[in-house]
C-alpha cells in the first residue's frame, strides 16, 4: 500500500487531535491541582490563625515540640516553614495584627507594612488593605477607628 498525501494528512489530523485532547485534559488536571493549592493554602491560614489564637489565649496548653523548632518557629508555638516570607498574604497581615494588637492596643497598615517589611516580606498597601478587607469580613479582626485594627470579633 502506498503512502499518500490523504493517508499523511488524516494521520497529522489523528495526531493532532490526540494531542489536543491530551492537553484539554492536562489543563483539568492543573486546574484541579491550583483548586488545591489554594485549599491548602487556606487551611494553613486556618490552622496558623488557630495556632496563634491558642498560643495568646493559652499559652500552656501548646504541644511543647512546637515550641523548640527554633528555625521555623514565629511566637513561641506558633510554627510555619519558613517563617514569615513563605506565609500566606492573610496569615502574614494577621499575625502583624495579632502582634502589633498586644504591643500597641492596635494595628494600623503603615505598621502592619512596616512589621512585614522587617520580617523579609514586600506586601504592599494594596496587597495588605486586601488582606484586612478579607479578615474584618471573616470576623477575625475589626476596626477600632479609623485605619486602626485589632483581633477578633467587634463588639
Amino acid at each position: 500500500m502506498a503512502i499518500t498525501a490523504e493517508t499523511l494528512l488524516e494521520l497529522v489530523n489523528d495526531a493532532r487531535d490526540a494531542r489536543l485532547a491530551l492537553e484539554r485534559q492536562i489543563a483539568e488536571i492543573e486546574a484541579k491541582v491550583e483548586e488545591l493549592h489554594t485549599q491548602r493554602e487556606e487551611l494553613e491560614e486556618e490552622e496558623q490563625g488557630y495556632m496563634a489564637t491558642l498560643q495568646r489565649r493559652f499559652p500552656q496548653a501548646v504541644p511543647a515540640a512546637q515550641q523548640d523548632d527554633d528555625e521555623n518557629t514565629l511566637l513561641p508555638g506558633f510554627v510555619t516553614k519558613g517563617g514569615v516570607p513563605s506565609m500566606p498574604r492573610t496569615a502574614a497581615v494577621q499575625m502583624a495584627i495579632d502582634v502589633l494588637d498586644e504591643a500597641n492596643g492596635h494595628a494600623t497598615p503603615a505598621g502592619i507594612e512596616a512589621w512585614l517589611h522587617e520580617r523579609g516580606r514586600d506586601d504592599d498597601r494594596d496587597q495588605i488593605g486586601g488582606a484586612i478587607a478579607h479578615l474584618n469580613r471573616t470576623g477575625k479582626i475589626h476596626s477600632v477607628g479609623r485605619g486602626m485594627w485589632k483581633i477578633g470579633a467587634g463588639s
